[in-house]
């Protein structure tokens, strides 16, 4: 379903998304894809099977896009494995999927079936996702990361899982 064609066929050549157009910002994750429309709008498809759409549907595929459960205007969107996350147009970011290594920057490891508000994160401009971690560039320069550190992956001098946003060290 990730292909988002009504489907859960392979396919070797592009197909167009199921009523999806005016597009602007896309990224895929590990069998999910998420993008913003010129609108604003945010839609997710493939696996939901840790809530990575946002729809807080039952778990399972979405083979279409979908629109996850909230009322912002994205301007940007990264994927994890099985993660989401988006800066809405006020700078604040949201995530919601998997959260078992903190990767959804909530303060917890249960997963999120719709977007949650990360908190201490505010003027982001950027945003990318790792495997099971996220990190934010501030308006600031100051860059944030939360989720994973087994391998050092937040650059905050530790390989300890954060739960809640760290800045990066300079």
């Amino acid at each position: 379903g990730q292909l988002g064609d009504d489907t859960t066929v392979d396919r070797s050549s592009p197909v167009q998304v199921s009523g999806l157009t005016n597009v602007f910002d896309v990224a895929a994750g590990g069998n999910h894809t998420c993008a913003i429309d010129t609108g604003g709008g945010t839609w997710c498809w493939g696996q939901a099977g840790n809530g990575q759409t946002g729809d807080g549907a039952p778990f399972g595929n979405r083979l279409i896009p979908v629109q996850p459960d909230w009322s912002q205007t994205a301007v940007a969107i990264a994927t994890g494995y099985q993660h989401t996350c988006a800066i809405t147009v006020n700078g604040a970011v949201y995530c919601w999927g998997e959260n078992s290594s903190g990767q959804c920057g909530s303060g917890s490891t249960s997963d999120r079936s719709r977007p949650n508000l990360v908190n201490g994160v505010s003027n982001a401009v950027a945003i990318t996702a790792g495997d099971s971690h996220t990190c934010v560039l501030l308006s600031t320069g100051i860059i944030r990361c939360w989720g994973l550190n087994n391998y050092g992956q937040l650059g905050d001098g530790t390989t300890t899982m954060r739960l809640l946003p760290v800045e990066v060290l300079p």
